[in-house]
């Protein structure tokens, strides 16, 4: 087998490797094998062992036989690794060897971050691997280096199992060193099962991170529309955190069902975040062409945020040319000129969509200028857009013109370095 040097491509090796050997091979002398044909040097085994763990089932059975590897190759590896390897790994026959002789390692923080046994298990291992240290003295009240505790990262992972061992009174509320709660991760995580089994063990909802995030606004990045409608019976959807409001979150992850259903439940699209956008504005950011649709019946299109920008703006300078196309058919003001005096073809050129510009020259004038004097032809030959000039020049945008430091296009271009500008330009 011919060796390689991209730890990724041993991944479609090793699958290669199991196919060519008997069906009746165990994955450990099938993982072995692969190992011993390639030749891997010792000091490569942990990045390859951290591919394969990767691979989560082969043959429908886990890959639970690293440190199998490790022995094979005559690598002496300290008790405390094997450990975390097998609570990785669920490998349960080494666990509760090594909890045996040594039970204090189950405690011990150890990896990169740095996780307890019982942490590692809450995340990777099946149900049987977090009750056997439980049961064996595992502390589910430490956390690592970010505050977070075993439920915590059996709630991001959505381990309904692992949660209903792990949620004593105690840590039920529990928040990170930046207020996440065990609430939080599942339902920024869409897992629902774990959501509904924390609200019904009476889970706080009122509680905010850092950040002034709250389980809705978690939720609705997760994606899942249940875990909303559970969350949206105890969290008033129009509270504003970090991102906004729940309704801005959904808009921004694009997940349509929830916007559809938020907006039913009373959530109000007029509400700004602090740059003052509104979720209009966030559509026409992230792109969101069935989102933006569907918030236009609901909120003044030529709204401006902060600056002055309007939707039709955010549109244009991302690229959004079918956002662009529909706004202008519901009757958005292209006309319209932020606090530095841009319109949206401004916008478009910056960004160097041609296709948006294309369309908005039919409805802006070419010599339109900023408050410092500069025309469409200018921003697009400071950002160094070829085809947008080589289409602006086609429909007759002036060079002539100069902005209020007296420089032309050319100027801009060569000041930039585009020397494809520069030459369209001369």
């Amino acid at each position: 087998m011919e060796r390689v040097e991209s730890p990724e491509t041993y991944i479609d090796l090793f699958l290669a490797h199991v196919a060519e050997i008997s069906e009746d091979a165990t994955l450990s002398d099938r993982l072995i094998g692969f190992i011993n044909t390639n030749n891997l040097e010792e000091d490569r085994l942990e990045k390859i062992g951290n591919v394969f763990s990767n691979l989560i089932n082969v043959s429908g059975k886990r890959v639970y036989y690293l440190p199998s590897v490790y022995e094979q190759k005559n690598v002496a590896i300290p008790p405390e690794e094997r450990l975390h390897h097998a609570c990785i790994y669920a490998d349960l026959a080494t666990i509760k060897k090594i909890a045996a002789q040594s039970p204090e390692l189950l405690d011990l923080l150890a990896g990169s971050p740095q996780l307890s046994k019982l942490m590692i298990a809450a995340r990777y291992a099946p149900v049987a691997v977090v009750q056997f240290l439980l049961e064996n003295g595992a502390d589910a009240s430490i956390t690592d280096s970010d505050g977070w505790d075993a439920l915590h990262h059996a709630c991001q992972a959505g381990s309904l199992e692992a949660a209903e061992l792990l949620a004593f009174e105690k840590s039920l509320n529990a928040t990170t060193t930046d207020g996440a709660t065990p609430l939080m991760l599942a339902a920024g995580n869409g897992h629902f099962a774990v959501v509904q089994f924390l609200l019904k063990g009476g889970a706080d909802t009122s509680i905010k991170n850092a950040n002034g995030v709250n389980a809705l606004h978690s939720a609705c990045q997760g994606g899942s529309l249940e875990a909303v409608q559970l969350l949206i019976l105890k969290i008033d959807p129009n509270t504003i955190g970090a991102r906004g409001t729940p309704l801005m979150v959904s808009v921004y992850c694009e997940h349509l069902a929830i916007v559809e259903f938020l907006l039913e439940e009373g959530a109000d699209p007029a509400l700004t975040d602090t740059n003052g956008w509104n979720v209009l504005h966030h559509a026409c950011l992230s792109g969101s062409l069935e989102t933006a649709e569907l918030l236009a019946s609901h909120i003044d299109l030529n709204v401006t945020m902060t600056g002055g920008q309007t939707s039709l703006m955010a549109a244009a300078q991302n690229g959004h040319q079918a956002i662009v196309q529909f706004l202008l058919g519901k009757g958005a003001d292209a006309s319209t000129k932020d606090s530095a005096g841009c319109n949206a073809l401004h916008f478009a050129c910056i960004g160097g969509s041609l296709e948006t510009v294309q369309v908005l020259t039919s409805h802006i004038d070419l010599k339109a200028t900023t408050t410092s004097s500069q025309t469409p032809l200018m921003l697009a030959a400071q950002n160094g857009h070829f085809t947008v000039i080589q289409f602006l020049l086609e429909k007759g945008a002036e060079t002539s013109i100069t902005d209020s430091n007296g420089w032309n296009a050319l100027h801009i271009a060569c000041e930039a370095g585009s020397l494809e500008a520069a030459e369209l330009l001369t």
